[in-house]
């Protein structure tokens, strides 16, 4: 979290670099000392910025992002919109953004979901918000650790409708998403290479056979209801079974575990040969995907 010092020379410091500078980031854990009127400051000296992360500021509103997303002279290409005010209004946005098409270039956005939230409401003002965008990454997660009600399917069938000839990446984390939306973006979303979802253990075999949809498939990973507690052997199992209905699958995970698939030629007893995909530690495992969330 950045010191009251180091936002105090952000203005001096943008001014000198701006227009260089392509990506800011910005993470927080609550504090107040990030607000609309520093990054309203900060602005007019980012006229090259592309990339934009807010994370954990809950005094930042639409009027601080819509700020920087004027400012940006080229368009935005990413942005993560993460744990910000309660006050921020979607709907002020978006046509904010609509009015000048800020986000004619936006390739990737993350947002945060809170429990106040008017759900219906939002995810209309959201797909209206990127109906401009050649949106190719999409990610949403809710900032409350319960899994609650899930999106509606009209959200999905209108993303996909969209944008999904283009999307590759849909992570979906701390809430469901209803077999039938699963469904439709698997089946219709043909570059799409990493999905991240929430699901019950009772429906683990429909997702997989959903999964065998998405032909260009190579990343899954399923967090099972907090609910649900397994041990390693049973998250393993899990994988192993969706790797059987899924053979292209290069890396899976299943809550806080990761693998990377190796396969093996085999021989059976009539030698004939045939490939035994089988669960490997990754080579480079960085930061698992599911541990990222926790910022908010």
């Amino acid at each position: 979290m950045p010191s009251t010092r180091v936002l105090d020379i952000l203005p001096t410091w943008t001014s000198i670099t701006g227009e260089t500078l392509r990506r800011l980031t910005i993470i927080c854990k609550a504090s107040t000392h990030v607000t609309d009127a520093l990054l309203a400051h900060l602005a007019p000296n980012l006229q090259g910025l592309e990339c934009l992360y807010i994370i954990g500021c809950p005094r930042v509103t639409h009027a601080g992002i819509m700020a920087i997303a004027s400012a940006s002279t080229s368009g935005l290409i990413e942005i993560s919109l993460e744990a910000l005010s309660q006050e921020f209004d979607m709907s002020a946005f978006k046509t904010a953004c609509l009015r000048i098409n800020a986000l004619r270039r936006l390739r990737a956005i993350t947002l945060t979901v809170h429990i106040n939230m008017p759900l219906a409401e939002w995810t209309r003002d959201v797909e209206e918000l990127l109906s401009s965008a050649p949106l190719e990454v999409f990610s949403i997660y809710s900032t409350t650790k319960t899994i609650w009600t899930p999106i509606l399917d009209e959200f999905w069938d209108g993303i996909v409708t969209k944008h999904g000839q283009r999307l590759r990446r849909i992570s979906i984390h701390r809430m469901q998403i209803g077999l039938a939306a699963l469904e439709l973006i698997c089946s219709q979303c043909p570059l799409l290479e990493q999905l991240f979802i929430v699901t019950e253990e009772n429906e683990l075999d429909d997702v997989a056979q959903l999964f065998a949809l998405a032909k260009n498939l190579r990343t899954v990973h399923i967090n099972l209801s907090m609910a649900t507690s397994q041990s390693l052997p049973m998250l393993m199992q899990i994988a192993t079974s969706i790797l059987a209905v899924c053979p292209p699958i290069t890396h899976i995970g299943c809550n806080t575990r990761a693998w990377q698939v190796n396969r093996i030629v085999r021989e059976d007893e009539k030698g004939e040969k045939y490939v035994l995909p089988t669960l490997a530690p990754q080579e480079s495992p960085g930061i698992p995907e599911q541990f990222l969330v926790v910022r908010a």
